[in-house]
């Protein structure tokens, strides 16, 4: 459901379907989300013991969603893709609705940067004010489209986020999406590192039903913290499109812990990632 940008023109990796579509606000999804869970879709169980995974498996399903990018988005050049991208900074984030929702959608993103924060040991707290974060997440429906992206372009700079929202309020088959941008190069001045993440903004349609706006928090903040692919090969895992697993899994967790292990950094490629990846794997599972 994500896409990911980096801090260099063109700004964003969108997909972009064709024709005009009148927006949507998330009440579309709830016949999807009621499908999903008859076929036994959506599952909520995190420990999934009836889908035991390998530490060899897992450590090949890190190199999957930790440097792959996702279908539509291929156009990102070699090195994005096969570097870690991960936050260094703490955290600020910032939920932005005008719903009758939004204290649910709020407690609902906290929760679940709780548990990103207890997984990665990131400093993550929600910021004083808008212009203080880092990190937006912007719950949106048919009458909030045309302000948010308003407010991106008053921006400087930001005129590309404004066009990322105009784009997925006429997309009729994305529930929730998000993007992030990281440093394309070493700054000596700021401090920024090759492949740190900078910022990030998630986007959730507003009236999608309760699950569904689970489901979209709990993967959207986990891909937007460096896990940025989808891969069908990956199970039991919210990073496919399989809708089998509604939240964060155990699996899932864990890719996160190996991201941020203080043995690997943004920047680090593929192939020096892997050769410590099972180590730090073996330490998390031992015998696993």
């Amino acid at each position: 459901m994500s896409c990911l940008a980096r801090l260099a023109a063109p700004p964003l990796f969108l997909a972009v379907l064709a024709g005009c579509v009148p927006p949507v606000d998330g009440t579309e999804f709830s016949p999807v989300q009621n499908l999903t869970q008859a076929v036994g879709g959506f599952r909520e169980d995190r420990a999934a013991r009836d889908v035991p995974f390998t530490n060899a498996e897992l450590a090949t399903n890190f190199s999957r969603i930790a440097f792959g990018v996702e279908e539509e988005f291929r156009d990102v050049s070699a090195q994005g893709p096969e570097m870690i991208r991960r936050w260094e900074m703490p955290i600020r984030w910032t939920v932005t609705s005008r719903s009758p929702r939004a204290e649910d959608q709020a407690q609902t993103v906290s929760k679940t940067f709780d548990r990103l924060s207890a997984a990665t040991g990131l400093d993550i707290a929600e910021a004083p004010s808008f212009i203080g974060a880092n990190f937006i997440v912007t719950f949106a429906g048919t009458q909030d489209y045309a302000a948010e992206a308003d407010r991106w372009r008053e921006l400087a700079g930001a005129s590309g986020i404004a066009d990322f929202i105009d784009r997925f309020a006429t997309d009729p088959t994305t529930p929730c999406q998000g993007v992030f941008f990281f440093s394309r190069s070493d700054n000596a001045e700021t401090g920024r590192r090759l492949g740190s993440i900078r910022f990030a903004l998630v986007i959730i349609r507003d009236a999608l039903p309760e699950t569904f706006r689970q489901v979209c928090a709990e993967e959207e903040l986990a891909q937007t913290l460096g896990l940025a692919n989808d891969d069908p090969r990956v199970r039991p895992s919210v990073f496919n499109d399989d809708q089998e697993f509604a939240f964060l899994t155990e699996h899932d967790e864990y890719l996160l812990r190996i991201l941020y292990d203080p043995r690997l950094g943004p920047g680090v490629g593929r192939e020096d990632a892997m050769a410590i990846v099972p180590d730090i794997i073996e330490e998390l599972r031992p015998g696993g």
